[in-house]
């Protein structure tokens, strides 16, 4: 699709997506249909022509994540993730919270910043406010990979 396409820095930002079928290939699956072996993916590939339009790119792709879940009443934490497997500098998650969630949250009351305590678990305090942070589990929904 994009190989026949002239590019210049003037059709960028270019962002492309595609939504395709993925199968984990476990053992036992945990969790019956919450944790299914196939499950749909998917995938957005920005091209930028700076740092900073890759930022405002990330912030635009999380802000449609919080409209779509405010829209659908749906209760979930967003969450510091973790980059260093997908690359880039900065990862959130969205999370279910529940009880039988597979990932341990820690969330500041105060302003609703959190981390994912797997991938930040030296975590003490909020890095927003400075406030204490209290354990949940959530149950991970979407994921914005690195910027």
């Amino acid at each position: 699709m994009v190989a026949d396409m002239k590019l210049s820095h003037k059709a960028l930002p270019l962002l492309l997506y595609q939504f395709t079928s993925k199968f984990r290939d476990e053992l036992r699956p945990k969790f019956g249909l919450m944790r299914s072996r196939e499950f749909l993916m998917k995938d957005l590939y920005a091209f930028t022509a700076s740092e900073v339009d890759a930022n405002d790119v990330y912030n635009l792709v999380g802000k449609c994540y919080d409209d779509v879940f405010n829209t659908l009443g749906i209760k979930y934490r967003k969450v510091l993730g973790d980059s260093s497997s997908l690359g880039g500098h900065l990862s959130h998650e969205y999370h279910y919270v529940s009880n039988i969630g597979e990932d341990d949250l820690l969330v500041c009351p105060s302003c609703n910043t959190g981390v994912n305590a797997t991938a930040h678990p030296h975590e003490e305090s909020c890095s927003q406010c400075g406030g204490g942070l209290e354990h949940t589990r959530g149950i991970e929904v979407s994921r914005d990979p690195g910027s």
